[in-house]
């Protein structure tokens, strides 16, 4: 698609380039034609040329900004949860398959005009099936699956359908997995970053997952933080009962470390 387009594109211009004279001529006697619809009077050919030149230019601009603003980023999304639907099918993951392939279809009916279900909807499935792989022995694999869904909330967050409104209800109200989908999505977007919701991850996380993916919104958000929330962000890396949670995990302890050591620069 993206190759026709830049021929039809091309073709268009090349177009338009040699047929500039009948282009001329043939717009001279719209705009004429259209003038009794406006009034008739002087110069109302010029003004029924400007209304169709106008409104010519603005919807090319609105279909293109439409197109890059919200297509382009849908389309991606979807992709890339296909893709995921793919990998997991063939590690016998049907369960996640299933989910990522139902949340793709989700996105491309949201932009087909066919009844789409709410962003929260969709991204409350991903959230229910996280759930689901919780509940299951730990195990690497259950791991990297968890991964695969929280990269599925960060390509959402794209999508600009979360505010930050939604972002902070879902973790404050939400199961383990909302919470955990709350954070990807402002993983995904930085905007939509609670630092509440935030340091609750960390103090009062329900899993190392969770404390760990709140470590990483955290650190992607310091240099918005104002004084008292830097101050309070530091308490809770030095509090004994936090640390003592990731004393055997490496991979939060060193992004412990790296926040708190940013957190003593001049902000």
């Amino acid at each position: 698609m993206e190759r026709i387009s830049d021929w039809l594109t091309t073709l268009l211009v090349g177009a338009t380039l040699t047929q500039l004279g009948p282009i001329k001529d043939g717009a001279g006697r719209l705009f004429n034609g259209l003038a009794p619809a406006v009034g008739g009077q002087p110069g109302a050919s010029a003004f029924a040329g400007s209304v169709v030149v106008y409104f010519a230019v603005v919807g090319f601009l609105v279909g293109w900004l439409y197109a890059r603003l919200r297509l382009g980023l849908a389309m991606s999304a979807a992709d890339a949860l296909l893709d995921l639907s793919r990998r997991a099918a063939s590690a016998g993951d049907l369960g996640t398959a299933r989910a990522a392939k139902d949340a793709a279809m989700n996105i491309t009916q949201g932009t087909t005009g066919a009844a789409p279900t709410s962003p929260v909807q969709n991204i409350g499935g991903i959230a229910d099936r996280y759930d689901e792989l919780r509940s299951t022995p730990a195990s690497p694999r259950r791991t990297g699956q968890m991964e695969d869904l929280v990269r599925q909330g960060r390509a959402m967050a794209k999508s600009g359908e979360f505010s930050a409104q939604d972002v902070q209800s879902m973790f404050t109200l939400g199961t383990p997995g909302r919470r955990v989908m709350a954070l990807a999505l402002m993983e995904g977007d930085i905007h939509l970053a609670d630092f509440s919701s935030v340091l609750q991850a960390i103090e009062g996380s329900q899993s190392a997952f969770e404390q760990y993916h709140g470590l990483i919104v955290a650190n992607s958000m310091l240099g918005s933080l104002s004084p008292d929330e830097r101050r309070g962000l530091k308490t809770a890396l030095e509090d004994p009962t936090v640390t003592s949670r990731w004393a055997q995990d490496s991979a939060r302890q060193a992004l412990a470390d790296t926040i708190y050591n940013r957190l003593d620069e001049t902000p």
